[in-house]
């Protein structure tokens, strides 16, 4: 797993454009122990609201 998404954007695997949600806030990026976690903080930008979307996966 990259340290940060913006690794990805400086090893050419994704555009900047692609870290942004659908309301053009930036994606959250985080890892704990071996899980990675990427979240979209919905239409508001907040993080730990009702209306976030988060996908897991293993570090």
């Amino acid at each position: 797993m990259p340290e940060s998404l913006d690794t990805l954007v400086t090893d050419r695997k994704l555009l900047a454009s692609q870290l942004v949600d659908p309301w053009q806030h930036p994606l959250s990026y985080t890892t704990e122990g071996p899980t990675a976690k990427v979240c979209s903080l919905g239409p508001d930008g907040v993080a730990g609201t009702a209306d976030d979307v988060c996908a897991t996966a293993p570090h």
